[in-house]
């Protein structure tokens, strides 16, 4: 799971380095010898094959999250108390990494599939809906 996650990571960041190279002019305001500009994650379009690698994500286990067993077989952050977590927090970080990457993931891969499948991993009425559209979610490149 750790070594997925790596991977998941590394191509999330290599998007970002290419998203943010100098030749791109997204801030006129920003002085030339700049490196990194700030971005809005929906700027980042994936192609080649960071974009298949991204869809290899999606089709295995980020996809699918719920053969790898408990705490994902549950309805996450969707449920009022996971079972067997009165005392417990591991549950609620290890699905909530999840639930961010996936949603990145859907985002970069513009996968409404993937957006609902978070959506409905989450308590409705405790998280609100802003938190979960893109342009709350812009990557700093600085």
């Amino acid at each position: 799971m750790k070594r997925l996650l790596v991977v998941l990571y590394s191509g999330i960041i290599l998007l970002v380095i290419h998203a943010c190279s100098p030749d791109r002019t997204v801030n006129a305001d920003a002085p030339p010898f700049s490196t990194f500009y700030k971005v809005k994650i929906s700027d980042i379009k994936a192609e080649g094959w960071i974009r298949e690698f991204l869809e290899m994500q999606k089709s295995g286990l980020t996809g699918h999250i719920e053969v790898a067993g408990y705490p994902f077989n549950t309805c996450m952050w969707g449920c009022e108390k996971m079972e067997g977590s009165t005392k417990a927090w591991w549950p609620y970080e290890q699905t909530a990494y999840y639930l961010d990457g996936a949603h990145r993931l859907g985002l970069l891969l513009n996968d409404e599939e993937l957006l609902e499948k978070v959506r409905s991993n989450l308590i409705r009425g405790k998280f609100p809906e802003a938190l979960l559209r893109e342009e709350k979610l812009n990557l700093l490149c600085e």
